[in-house]
């Protein structure tokens, strides 16, 4: 599972880039071949989460999150996630438990968290 994230919250550019060939509607196109510019893409993503392609073995979703919100304390028992931050600042939380999130880390701009399957984590949006 890949999740990009647009930590900003809603951009302006959803308005300036309409659904085109260009910039095509923010749906899932999975499990179909597809090409996107997925930093514009999650610019102009407007919705908390956003599944923009499904397939059998792979999902990618584009999330907004404002500050103070979270995506939710969650594990996933069979499955490694990625997920990149488009834009913002947050607090990544992993554990083994959902007691216990013993790894903390700060992230910004560009970076790029590595979930193992298992793990218990959530991700905080900062500033």
């Amino acid at each position: 599972m890949i999740i990009i994230f647009n930590v900003n919250g809603v951009s302006d550019l959803y308005n300036m880039f309409p659904p085109s060939p260009h910039h095509p509607e923010l749906r899932d196109y999975g499990p179909e071949p597809f090409v996107i510019n997925i930093a514009e893409a999650t610019r102009r993503n407007p919705n908390f989460r956003t599944a923009l392609w499904t397939g059998c073995y792979l999902q990618l979703t584009l999330m907004s999150i404002n500050v103070g919100e979270d995506i939710g304390l969650e594990m996933h028992p069979f499955v490694d996630q990625f997920i990149r931050i488009e834009q913002g600042q947050g607090l990544v939380k992993m554990g083994d438990n959902r007691e216990c999130l013993d790894f903390q880390r700060m992230v910004y701009d560009d970076d790029v968290i590595f979930i193992p399957a298992g793990k218990w984590h959530n991700l905080i949006r900062a500033y």
